[in-house]
């Protein structure tokens, strides 16, 4: 079979399982754990000051590794492999780092290296499937696998907020690491089940060198309409990604909720359900009806319910805008992919991908530090704080739909890019 060939459901579902275990992995860690160590290790005026320093400092690490990975996976083979044996050396290094931290207690420099150990194992992996998309799903199909990938996501993240908040809230941390090891082992295999033939089928790679990087940097400059989508993408995810680190302490400084590990998972299980209806139906469709408008249309509706969120500070409307909120960018994220699919090139899907995950990951690296600034300027009220965070996030999602509104608009009206 071509690796271009049209995919059946159970194929798709197959490439995308591993999407369920890493953002089980990733949600988890993100939003409960980490914050969890972090408070624990400092004095608790400076904890979200530090936890955006850690938080940023492993993502900048994670994302050199994710880059790395994908680049090398187009160069360098294992075992006559590209892309499995990348994927395969970070889950089982991710596994070791959760198994290894059950038995430590919360000293900073031990939870800022576990931090480093999950954002290299996490991306490495990452960085080696994602390509997956290009390389084997044909262009009338990726925006129905990406759908599928994002369904895959947001019930991942779903379950880290569930299952882990559920977990940690009732004082069985440890069983919440050794939970995440197997789901995150189950997903990983399910994948490179599906993928083990056309990983061997995919054109063969060369050596890897400073210069072929250098190429790489220069084509995608030289590529408009990708670094467009890549800089849009960057401040939607700017809006986002700081987010997820400061949820587990808006709920317990400013909703003052009592057990907000427990508020987590119930709030976490609802929105990202609603998500993943969401980035199914939607990505099937931007088959159909084209991937911009759907891409505008979702950014601006997540910006106006992330502003809404600290004016009405009662935990019943953070669900109801959470939920609004997390369908939008669940859209977004899976139609961004499927779009970014799109534009790459036939076989530099693993190079081009990796720059479109420098969007997220950069973002990623940037926010926690930026909007952990603004406890250290709030340090005496939290309510401030968090106001000041959620409106920063909204202005960096709404600059974030126009700048795509905008730089897709002369490829629009030239015929160059469906609506």
């Amino acid at each position: 079979m071509h690796p271009r060939s049209l995919r059946s459901l159970s194929y798709l579902i197959g490439l995308n399982s591993v999407y369920l275990g890493v953002n089980y992995l990733w949600m988890s860690y993100e939003a409960i754990i980490l914050p969890i160590q972090v408070g624990l290790s400092v004095q608790q005026e400076y904890k979200g000051f530090v936890l955006g320093i850690v938080a940023s400092v492993g993502s900048l690490i994670g994302l050199s590794v994710n880059m790395l990975s994908g680049v090398l996976g187009d160069r360098i083979r294992f075992f006559g492999s590209r892309r499995s044996p990348y994927i395969i050396i970070g889950t089982s290094l991710a596994i070791l780092t959760l198994i290894w931290e059950s038995f430590l207690s919360f000293y900073l420099a031990i939870v800022l290296f576990g931090y480093i150990m999950i954002q290299i194992s996490g991306n490495l992996s990452s960085g080696s499937y994602q390509p997956f998309l290009a390389e084997v799903v044909n262009s009338s199909q990726r925006g129905a696998s990406a759908g599928i990938g994002g369904f895959f996501t947001l019930i991942g993240s779903a379950l880290g907020f569930g299952v882990t908040g559920y977990l940690v809230g009732i004082g069985y941390f440890s069983l919440s690491l050794y939970s995440i090891s197997v789901i995150l082992l189950i997903g990983t295999f399910l994948t490179i089940i599906t993928v083990r033939k056309e990983d061997k089928i995919i054109s063969s790679g060369v050596k890897f060198s400073r210069e072929k990087l250098r190429r790489t940097i220069h084509e995608v400059r030289n590529l408009k309409r990708f670094t467009r989508l890549l800089l849009g993408c960057f401040l939607v995810f700017m809006g986002a990604t700081g987010l997820t680190f400061f949820e587990f302490y808006y709920f317990k400084d400013v909703l003052l909720l009592h057990n907000p590990a427990y508020s987590l998972a119930v709030a976490g299980v609802l929105i990202l359900t609603v998500s993943g209806v969401s980035t199914v139906i939607f990505g099937h469709y931007s088959d159909r009806f084209g991937r911009r408008r759907i891409l505008i249309a979702a950014t601006i509706v997540a910006s106006i319910s992330i502003a809404f969120i600290p004016i009405f500070r009662t935990f019943q409307n953070f669900l109801i805008l959470g939920s609004i909120y997390g369908g939008a960018f669940g859209v977004f994220f899976s139609v961004s992919l499927a779009l970014a699919g799109d534009l790459v090139p036939r076989g530099d899907a693993g190079r081009y991908m990796s720059f479109f995950n420098l969007s997220v990951g950069g973002a990623t690296a940037i926010s926690p530090a930026l909007l952990g600034m603004i406890f250290l300027v709030f340090s005496g009220s939290a309510v401030n704080a968090f106001i000041s965070l959620f409106e920063i996030s909204a202005l960096f999602t709404m600059l974030g739909a126009i700048l795509l509104a905008f730089f897709f608009r002369k490829d629009v009206v030239a015929g160059k890019l469906s609506l």
